[in-house]
């Protein structure tokens, strides 16, 4: 038992240090939203919620194909620069590696843009994917990585995707009433009864689920559909952080082999004053934007 907790601390650390570049865009995007379907009684409302999920989720692999496209030919056309012949071989061989993390963003990024919108496209395939998405959905996987702790999940983000899923239900209502308005009186009532009766079956036990939700440990996202759904976002993460490494690299190389206050020391100081700058307004944006995240 002790080693089995051992792991999964071990486990759960690795998964904060690989998320942490892109941590917020993880939380917020992908395991907020499947946290916050996993726990939400009502179908109506998890359905609706699912389908804006999906639409966020796709115009996010599509954003990670195209900047994954730029950066592959902006890697492509850097090792065709003629400093990068006389600077020190973790230049060039970040960059490889760049390469490689790029092409699989693009790879994975075109597989999910296929998968998530026809994960559920239908309200009867709820607790069919529910069941593939919550821990021990993947067996020995899940078995293998560990459990996490429950409060993990219980962040006010996963209470306002539950909110926002209800907020999905209740504008695809208003739509529907609106384009329902020049319709049949029959047609109009056989959609009530048939909505009544939906409605009416996946709300009766509401309080029930609600209390069965804080007494289940297993109500948590599968590590093993996180990582899947998060692969595309880490290449790109993980491709750029490899062409900022290698670029460094080649503008420090001429100054490591001819040391003194020269053009290549002028040229260090100048970028390494401005990665500073960069480094200071990305992170101060990124607090900025996740606090207004949260209001």
């Amino acid at each position: 038992m002790a080693m089995r907790d051992y792991l999964d601390r071990a486990f759960r650390f690795c998964a904060f240090v690989v998320v942490l570049p892109y941590g917020n865009i993880y939380r917020q995007n992908t395991r907020d939203p499947l946290a916050a379907f996993i726990r939400g009684s009502d179908n109506d409302a998890a359905f609706a919620g699912m389908k804006e999920w999906s639409e966020m989720k796709l115009r996010e692999v599509q954003y990670v194909q195209v900047a994954g496209a730029l950066l592959f030919s902006s890697l492509v056309s850097a090792l065709s620069w003629t400093t990068v012949q006389a600077s020190h071989w973790s230049g060039p061989a970040c960059w490889y590696a760049g390469i490689v993390w790029s092409l699989l963003a693009i790879v994975l990024g075109a597989q999910q843009s296929m998968v998530v919108p026809n994960a559920c496209k239908s309200p009867g395939q709820l607790d069919m994917l529910r069941k593939k998405v919550m821990v021990g959905g993947h067996g020995r996987g899940d078995a293998m990585l560990g459990k996490r702790v429950e409060s993990e999940y219980g962040s006010r983000n996963v209470t306002r995707w539950i909110d926002r899923a209800k907020d999905a239900l209740k504008r695809e209502k208003e739509a529907e009433e609106k384009g329902g308005k020049g319709g049949g009186e029959e047609e109009k009532g056989q959609e009530h009864d048939d909505h009544h009766r939906h409605h009416h079956h996946f709300h009766r036990n509401h309080d029930e689920h609600d209390e069965e939700h804080h007494q289940r440990p297993r109500s948590q996202p599968s590590h093993m559909v996180l990582f899947a759904l998060q692969a595309p976002l880490m290449c790109l993460t993980y491709s750029i952080i490899f062409f900022l490494a290698g670029l460094t690299s080649v503008v420090l190389s001429p100054l490591a082999e001819n040391p003194g206050w020269n053009s290549d020391a002028k040229t260090t100081v100048l970028f390494l004053v401005a990665s500073g700058v960069l480094s200071i307004t990305f992170i101060a944006t990124s607090v900025v934007l996740n606090d207004l995240d949260k209001t």
